[in-house]
């Protein structure tokens, strides 16, 4: 069990005092009414043993006492380009569409999209103007959303994406695309470590199969045993698509 201390509760039209907390996967909520939205300052927190536990926020909205996400700042599609696409990453055409399916909710509703673009170096085969180096043609960027070009695993070095974010006040982050293992899986930690909310939405990571674990399987260890909870929330893609339409 985790004993949180919390500052406050943010209600519009009210200001609501929460004691938290978190047992068996339940939550425990005083004075909260049966639907509203809050954002939660987590001040300090301390485990069953009283030890530290980081501190963080919480955003979302109570609907028929679930708590769900209440939506995003942006949402990062990660090196979704022709020569890894081609490849056929496992579930490549449902990551695909679950991919279009975010974006396209974005578009409509006004969250920015942006993409992040590996370079690989001469003789590789997601070198810059190269056809494999272009992102995928279902999640080709519109005209007028950036996309990040990068030379390591992580989103965030040596990219501007940081700065573009911090500038415009865009903390809550919806992050798709590849690969589970090495540049998805970097830029959610260092995304976590930077202060971001990340939220990564299920169906729409893949990987390549390998030597030790099918993608599939790969993909479900990082998102269970090691983002949720830890780095990231990890939720449904129809939750997702529902708390983009319901509005940042």
């Amino acid at each position: 069990m985790l004993r949180f201390l919390v500052r406050e509760g943010l209600v519009p039209g009210c200001r609501l005092r929460f004691a938290c907390a978190f047992a068996d996967g339940g939550k425990r909520f005083d004075r909260l009414p049966p639907q509203a939205h809050y954002s939660v300052f987590f001040a300090r927190c301390r485990d069953d043993r009283d030890r530290p536990v980081r501190r963080g926020t919480m955003a979302g909205c109570l609907q028929d006492g679930k708590d769900v996400p209440m939506g995003f700042d942006a949402l990062i599609v990660i090196d979704m380009q022709e020569a890894l696409v081609g490849r056929r990453p496992y579930g490549a055409d449902g990551t695909v569409g679950a991919i279009a399916r975010l974006v396209g909710a974005c578009r409509e509703s006004g969250v920015p999209v942006l993409h992040v673009r590996h370079d690989g170096g001469p003789g590789d085969e997601l070198e810059a103007g190269t056809d494999g180096w272009r992102i995928c043609a279902p999640l080709a960027p519109q005209e007028g959303e950036p996309v990040f070009d990068k030379h390591f695993n992580s989103a965030f070095r040596w990219t501007g994406l940081q700065a573009h974010l911090e500038q415009r006040g865009l903390r809550r982050l919806l992050m798709c695309g590849m690969q589970t293992e090495f540049c998805f899986d970097a830029s959610v930690k260092v995304a976590f470590e930077l202060g971001f909310d990340v939220t990564v939405p299920r169906g729409a990571v893949t990987t390549f199969d390998c030597a030790f674990a099918p993608g599939d399987e790969l993909t479900a260890y990082f998102m269970d045993c090691i983002w949720d909870g830890r780095y990231a929330r990890v939720i449904p893609l129809e939750e997702a698509l529902g708390a983009i339409r319901r509005g940042a």
